[in-house]
């Protein structure tokens, strides 16, 4: 199975790699996506990065629990169990209250869904509140559903920024008349600016350098000298263990796209069979093909086996006696459609790991009749 999307489905490992290690691949391009109609000094203002860089694809929980059959069009059940993962803040003016709000927003994109599992406030001295609507309801006409958008049909955003920058194709080399590009305010947004996208701070006070030139920007809380040691370790924890997280997810990024190429040279017949099996769980292996006929542990690897049976089809040129009025006079060859059963099995490597869900996992695989 070739690529499901134009974008990669590895923005999960370049994000942990961005926080770990600051560096240009955290720089975003930031647009305002909505706003409040509360005037100074109580404004605030909905920002996103559009970069797609910035939209984080998964596959919906339970997915690898079905048994995709091998007649179903694969690549479009996976579509349809792809959830498009944003992260938006919510800047607020007023000096004693909220700073800013963090909303994580996931997408069904072709169900015209949205769930927000975590909303956190944060003030200016870092106190946070938790929140979040984590169940599925259909897309508001407002600052989530601009978000939608951008997660969904991001190529309508970089249109509208190719148009913004002036960079549209010569016209002479158009073969057809095309649509006008969607503009940012056809799309219900307005350009913002750069900011490193783990750098909050630098995201706040980009909307307030732009946005609210007229109003003065309250001071961040410091901090004792214990305190700010304390968040300085917290830090340095948090960098460690993302730079662990960082290793298990590439290594399991990796073994999925081996396994997709792998089932996909073996031909149509067990190429969807074998679909995204790459990190499945054995829970999962287990809801799929059920219990195994063997499991075998050893050096850390375990083994489950299957056995089925196949249907080989195939062309055989058969000896047919030519009649005639005498009887027979002849012989000739007819081309004809032959079967046979065979018996085939199915063998599954896991192995523990995993990010987040420390289970069994399959890290190879070999099929055969």
């Amino acid at each position: 199975m070739k690529a499901v999307h134009d974008r990669p489905l590895l923005h999960g490992v370049a994000v942990l790699l961005a926080a770990a290690f600051p560096s240009p691949l955290a720089a975003a391009e930031w647009m305002v996506i909505g706003a409040e109609p509360e005037s100074a000094p109580h404004r605030s203002l909905y920002v996103m990065a559009a970069d797609d860089a910035w939209i984080f694809e998964r596959l919906a929980d339970g997915f690898g629990q079905s048994k995709v059959n091998r007649n179903d069009d694969v690549i479009a059940q996976v579509r349809a169990n792809t959830i498009n993962s944003v992260i938006v803040y919510q800047v607020f003016e007023d000096a004693g209250g909220t700073n800013f709000i963090s909303y994580s927003l996931d997408f069904k994109c072709q169900q015209g869904l949205v769930s927000i599992p975590e909303a956190a406030s944060y003030d200016r001295a870092g106190k946070t509140e938790k929140g979040g609507a984590p169940g599925w309801m259909k897309v508001t006409d407002n600052w989530i559903g601009r978000a939608e958008m951008i997660a969904c049909r991001w190529s309508d955003w970089q249109e509208a920024r190719q148009a913004w920058k002036g960079a549209s194709a010569p016209a002479a080399k158009r073969k057809k008349a095309r649509k006008a590009a969607p503009t940012f305010a056809s799309l219900g947004m307005e350009y913002l600016g750069e900011a490193n996208f783990f750098d909050t701070k630098a995201i706040v006070d980009l909307v307030w350098n732009t946005r609210w030139g007229d109003a003065v920007q309250p001071a961040y809380y410091e901090g004792t000298a214990k305190e700010k040691a304390a968040v300085a370790a917290k830090l340095t924890a948090l960098r460690e263990q993302t730079r662990g997280v960082l290793n298990e997810g590439s290594k399991w990024a990796e073994i999925a796209i081996k396994l997709a190429d792998k089932a996909e040279r073996m031909g149509d017949k067990f190429a969807s069979d074998m679909a995204g099996v790459g990190g499945m769980t054995e829970a999962e292996v287990i809801a799929r093909w059920g219990a195994p006929a063997s499991s075998i542990d050893s050096g850390g690897v375990r083994t489950l086996t299957y056995y089925f049976s196949d249907t080989q089809y195939g062309v055989a040129n058969n000896r047919v006696d030519i009649l005639g009025a005498g009887g027979q006079v002849g012989q000739t060859y007819e081309l004809g459609v032959t079967s046979s059963s065979r018996q085939c099995s199915r063998t599954l490597h896991l192995e523990e790991g995993g990010v987040g869900e420390k289970a069994y996992r399959v890290f190879d695989f070999s099929i055969g009749c």
